[in-house]
């Protein structure tokens, strides 16, 4: 089983504003033998954004209920995985169904999961693979009256496991 990311830090392409901002994305590689797959899940340190300067927060908008909140309509803070590579080499295929990712299969460029301070899957495979690839990009939307500063931050953890 190997899991790899991109990197470490993802910040947000510009100032967060009262239309949806992204981040550039990372991409989270898994490969395994398992022949069951794999399960890979997120969790949040604060399901905000906060800022240590201002004191202020961004709350990660919706529930956690296998369906992307869309930022178009509200305001808030979420999380969009995308499917970006089923390997194709291997037995599995990727999913994210009901309970497997399915609050994270965000549809357009404003809509993404609901974060939890608990693990949630964010998508699974059904078996084999040598290179499946997820890209995650975060997304926020701010009222008018947002509190502006530049260290808006969060920390998600990212693990997968093979279901073997």
């Amino acid at each position: 089983f190997t899991f790899s990311l991109s990197g470490n830090t993802d910040t947000f392409t510009s100032n967060l504003s009262t239309t949806t901002t992204s981040t550039s994305g990372r991409t989270v590689t898994i490969a395994t033998n398992a022949a069951a797959g794999w399960v890979a899940w997120v969790k949040s340190a604060n399901a905000a954004l906060n800022s240590a300067g201002t004191g202020a927060t961004i709350a990660t908008a919706g529930s956690v209920d296998n369906a992307p909140t869309d930022l178009a309509s509200a305001t808030g803070y979420v999380l969009d995985v995308d499917i970006t590579t089923d390997s194709g080499t291997g037995t599995g295929t990727v999913t994210q169904a009901s309970n497997y990712g399915a609050e994270y299969a965000g549809s357009n460029s404003t809509s993404g999961g609901t974060l939890s301070t608990s693990f949630q899957p964010i998508a699974a495979s059904s078996g084999t693979t040598d290179g499946d690839v997820l890209t995650l990009t975060e997304r926020a939307k701010i009222s008018a009256v947002q509190a502006a500063a530049t260290d808006y931050t969060d920390t998600l953890t990212i693990v997968a496991a093979g279901r073997f």
